[in-house]
């Protein structure tokens, strides 16, 4: 298994699924989210990942409040639509993606690094194949 890592930094406040905001600023806050993570998945030549791959997702946060980092679901789901944009994901279908698997991490920068592990098809837990 070939493991290949993307870091998103916090260019904002993370999308989170308990947010109610206007269709507006959702849609305003996806496309930034998602245009930053295309830019970086681009630039990191990693190339193109046929897949299946597994996603991880670790949040990395300044304080130590208490958080469920599944919450910002959102936000993953707006880089990952990057990672497609950018060539990196050949798609975040079943067939394609299993996670995002959500994480928390300390010490670090805020940001969000993305662990890319590419399975083979054998491996157990792969992806969804008809």
């Amino acid at each position: 298994m070939t493991t290949h890592v993307i870091v998103v930094p916090k260019i904002k406040d993370y999308m989170n699924a308990n947010d109610r905001p206007h269709k507006a600023a959702k849609w305003r806050d996806t496309k930034e989210w998602r245009e930053c993570a295309a830019d970086i998945a681009g630039r990191s030549g990693i190339g193109s990942l046929a897949g299946p791959v597994r996603v991880v997702a670790t949040v990395h946060i300044k304080d130590r409040r208490r958080r469920e980092v599944s919450n910002l679901f959102p936000t993953f789901k707006a880089c990952i639509d990057g990672f497609v944009d950018a060539g990196v994901l050949a798609d975040d279908s079943d067939a394609h993606v299993i996670g995002p698997d959500p994480r928390r991490g300390y010490g670090a920068e805020p940001c969000i690094v993305f662990e890319l592990i590419e399975i083979g098809e054998g491996d157990e837990g792969t992806a969804h194949r008809r």
